[in-house]
């Protein structure tokens, strides 16, 4: 069973949208409140967003599976994605507005957060890991794209309001200066942008 769709293209860009998909396993899902399975936290409309992705050629991989679920942009080790700052964990246990995911109130066990790494998270990531190879032994180098959606305003995460489109490097840790200039160099980016 395969826990996302993958569509190569014909470009050294992988677009990864990993807070796309919208399924709770049935068996999940009757411990979840009424809130959580309304997924308000979905990166909704990323697909809209990135319709031309396919006429530039650029392969995209996004999971079905509900980040209420397993959040496929945390880490397996369980740092925080944002050191010092407030932070969902891999197997959520409150919305972005802090209400209980569970019935029960309780954070998802140990046992049962290492069966979600076997079944989601794992095979997403060796996809991408997969795909990231086959572009790099054609074209001798790889782009990754992780593409989000968010609300404007998420008080538990960030202050103030977001800009509309935000090009995060880790600081310029996580890609060379030729692809942020190029970047930078776009008319879109400097109307909307902002790099970070």
């Amino acid at each position: 069973m395969t826990c996302y769709s993958l569509s190569k293209g014909s470009t050294p860009l992988l677009i990864s949208m990993p807070h796309i998909g919208q399924k709770i396993p049935e068996t999940i899902a009757d411990l979840m409140t009424e809130e959580a399975l309304l997924i308000k936290d979905t990166d909704w409309y990323i697909d809209k967003l990135y319709e031309f992705a396919d006429e530039i050629g650029a392969s995209i991989i996004k999971p079905d599976t509900s980040r209420y679920v397993i959040d496929l942009n945390r880490g397996i080790d369980g740092i925080n994605l944002y050191p010092g700052a407030d932070s969902t964990e891999l197997c959520p246990s409150s919305t972005f507005n802090r209400t209980s995911i569970y019935l029960d109130k309780k954070s998802v066990s140990k046992e049962e957060v290492d069966k979600r790494i076997a079944e989601y998270w794992q095979p997403y990531h060796d996809q991408i890991t997969n795909t990231l190879a086959d572009i790099k032994a054609e074209f001798g180098f790889a782009i990754i794209l992780d593409a989000h959606s968010i609300l404007s305003t998420v008080p538990r995460f960030f202050e103030g309001q977001l800009p509309d489109f935000n090009w995060g490097t880790a600081n310029g840790a996580s890609c060379s200066t030729d692809v942020i200039n190029s970047i930078k160099k776009n008319r879109f980016f400097s109307l909307f942008g902002c790099m970070e």
